[in-house]
């Protein structure tokens, strides 16, 4: 199975007091004197020596040594500059924990340009690390999300298509099944933009499901997201996304000589099938019985999302 287990997501992150939420750093114990042993132990004696805790963003990774999981993530989420390259590498390479407090903070910006409050980020991530959909042992869930910063599109691990910035791939004996796409807002929202079985039928794993799997998401969602709001997309703005990715898509194929005639079958092939199923795709995202919309709505990246409750 491809991606990250959530039980691999076991380092935690600390909330702090709310009015250094922007700079959560500063209530990092004896933050100054680690800086200098840092510095001392890995890098010499550096000129910005004297204004440490002011230049901690040139300092290269190595000098971090004594610093925990949720305190380099501090360091960083309070820096308005890039951190060293070493640094900056550990948080947008390694398939871990720190990747997953990255793409959190890229989600909260390429989803509404949001301001950025650490305890956000906390509950974004205690968020992920603990959902549950409530099935049998046979089911297994994985975490994926979307190469570099990008809001949507392929996916890291699985290269599956993502409708969001993260997905839950439900795995039902060892097989990909459903894929659960959503994106992190700023003001603790979260938005649900993907609640898609993997094959078009066959799907005989439903019958252990104890609700209907789209109610089913949304509770395990609000349960597992608590302090969110959750919205979700629109799905005739869903559906028109897709057809328009599809037909760009399908058109780079035309002109491509790169695999030609397979590429154009396999797109011309998924555009006729979305068309000849969008009323149905259109049901599921307005039919969430026995939850209902609010009313209130946001756009963004010009999808329209409903709050749910």
């Amino acid at each position: 199975m491809k991606g990250i287990a959530l039980t691999d997501l076991k380092q935690p992150l600390h909330k702090v007091s709310a009015h250094v939420q922007t700079k959560p750093a500063v209530q990092i114990k004896h933050l100054a004197e680690r800086l200098t042993a840092g510095i001392h132990a890995y890098a010499g004696e550096y000129h910005y020596e004297r204004d440490v805790i002011k230049n901690y963003q040139r300092l290269p990774l190595r000098c971090f040594t004594d610093f925990s999981f949720d305190e380099l993530c501090k360091l960083k989420y309070s820096s308005i500059i890039m951190m060293d390259k070493s640094v900056c590498e550990l948080f947008e390479e390694r398939p871990d924990e720190y990747r997953v407090v990255e793409k959190i903070r890229s989600s909260m910006w390429r989803w509404g340009c949001g301001s950025r409050f650490w305890n956000e980020v906390v509950d974004a991530y205690n968020g992920i690390r603990k959902f549950n959909l409530g099935l049998s042992p046979a089911f297994d869930i994985r975490l994926d999300y979307t190469t570099g910063y990008n809001p949507y599109g392929h996916s890291e691990h699985t290269r599956t298509f993502l409708d969001g910035t993260f997905a839950f791939l439900v795995y039902f004996r060892g097989k990909h099944v459903m894929t659960i796409g959503f994106s992190v807002m700023a003001g603790r929202v979260l938005l649900l933009q993907q609640v898609q079985l993997k094959e078009p039928r066959g799907n005989r794993f439903l019958y252990q499901f104890p609700t209907p799997y789209m109610q089913q998401v949304i509770t395990c969602m609000k349960a597992s997201f608590p302090r969110h709001k959750i919205n979700l997309i629109d799905g005739n703005d869903l559906m028109n996304k897709t057809e328009r990715d599809y037909t760009k898509s399908l058109n780079e194929a035309e002109r491509s000589s790169w695999n030609h005639d397979e590429r154009v079958s396999r797109l011309t092939g998924c555009l006729e099938h979305l068309r000849a199923d969008r009323s149905r795709i259109e049901r599921l995202y307005e039919n969430i019985t026995p939850y209902s919309f609010t009313g209130r709505t946001k756009r963004v990246n010009h999808l329209k999302h409903h709050e749910v409750v």
